[in-house]
């Protein structure tokens, strides 16, 4: 019966994933702004492209978002998780990590997005058609599953991230391997997975100078946990397929030497 529960519980998390990862806010703003982003650059409404067609103050703030509502989707799925400790005794300390099935599925809804699926459906399935539908390529939604997951694995990643475009220039090289490291230190014990776990299950939310000790004293401790870290694995491994068959243009251009540089000055422009 447990395992009936945790199948429920799972369909939840990938439900309020999905749900929030299909509000895409570059494509709001620009067509708040009437902007036909699909006609701008690489047509994405990540980002990258935003930062290309409207600035930077734009780019920053869609790329927060994005981000934003990975971890939130956790969160909140965390906050459930919580609660139904009494539902799946035996269970609850080796499946923490189905709370990233929500992560995961955020990521989901940010590529293929709601309002995709409506397009995809009326067109008599034409994903030609319903690719004008289509969201971002995950690399920002991934960032804030990452944060949640472990702050430190996303601090090594993101140094990564901003080395590689630093020496490169190239957006999508610097996602793809940024990400894709991430999950390989996945694997690596003691780097605080799960920590919001034990913030919340200690009433620390409120104090944040309690945060650290926290760490020290975890309810369950999931950093030894190798159920739970294979789980989480195999979950980012799917997010960084995702993100990489998001990336299959990008990656063609690499090969080719035909990918675009980004250059951030006062204006944004290609190199």
């Amino acid at each position: 019966m447990e395992i009936f529960y945790i199948f429920i519980f799972c369909i939840i998390f990938s439900l309020i994933g999905y749900l929030l990862g299909s509000v895409i806010l570059g494509a709001i703003i620009t067509k708040l702004m009437k902007i036909d982003i699909r006609n701008k650059g690489s047509g994405n409404v990540g980002s990258t492209n935003i930062l290309r067609a409207l600035g930077k103050k734009f780019a920053l703030l869609t790329f927060i978002w994005d981000s934003f509502k990975g971890w939130l989707s956790v969160f909140i799925s965390l906050c459930i998780y919580i609660n139904i400790k009494n539902i799946i005794p035996d269970y609850y300390s080796l499946c923490g990590f189905v709370i990233y099935f929500s992560g995961l599925f955020a990521i989901i809804g940010h590529c293929w997005p709601i309002t995709y699926l409506v397009k995809l459906i009326r067109c008599k399935f034409n994903f030609e058609l319903a690719k004008k539908c289509s969201g971002g390529k995950g690399a920002a939604t991934s960032a804030g599953v990452m944060i949640s997951m472990s702050p430190w694995i996303f601090l090594i990643s993101f140094v990564i991230f901003f080395i590689t475009v630093f020496i490169t220039k190239y957006v999508s090289l610097s996602s793809i391997l940024s990400i894709s490291i991430c999950c390989l230190l996945i694997l690596i014990p003691n780097l605080d997975y799960f920590y919001m776990y034990n913030i919340i299950e200690n009433n620390s939310m409120i104090s944040i100078s309690s945060i650290p000790n926290e760490f020290n004293n975890p309810t369950i401790n999931f950093n030894k946990n190798w159920q739970y870290l294979f789980g989480v694995f195999i979950i980012f491994f799917i997010i960084v397929l995702i993100v990489i068959y998001k990336h299959k243009i990008n990656v063609l251009r690499l090969l080719t030497g035909t990918e675009n540089k980004i250059s951030i000055k006062k204006k944004i422009n290609y190199i």
